[in-house]
């Protein structure tokens, strides 16, 4: 049989592109350094306890039960978080 060619430069160069996301969040909501400076002493305080989403084509991509995606609203709305940073790391091509 026949092998498919691989996409020219011109037909990659011309998809659009789109931004890609890190969503930051603060699993303990502002809880991680106060407590942890109650049980740890304020020489090991944690800042945050940390939970991380690629946001990308509309959809929020995240760890849970294996590789899990929804709308961020719906992620955030269920979960009663929003992120505490959100850095831009690049474009899709």
């Amino acid at each position: 049989g026949s092998f498919p060619t691989a996409p020219s430069y011109t037909t990659i160069m011309s998809r659009p592109s789109h931004e890609v996301h890190l969503a930051i969040y603060d699993l303990s909501n502002g809880m991680a350094r106060s407590l942890s400076a109650q049980f740890l002493g304020p020489q090991h305080v944690i800042d945050v306890l940390p939970h991380t989403a690629l946001v990308v084509f509309g959809k929020e991509y995240f760890f849970g039960r294996g590789i899990e995606w929804c709308h961020p609203q719906e992620f955030r709305a269920s979960r009663g978080i929003h992120p505490i940073e959100i850095q831009l790391l690049g474009h899709t091509t």
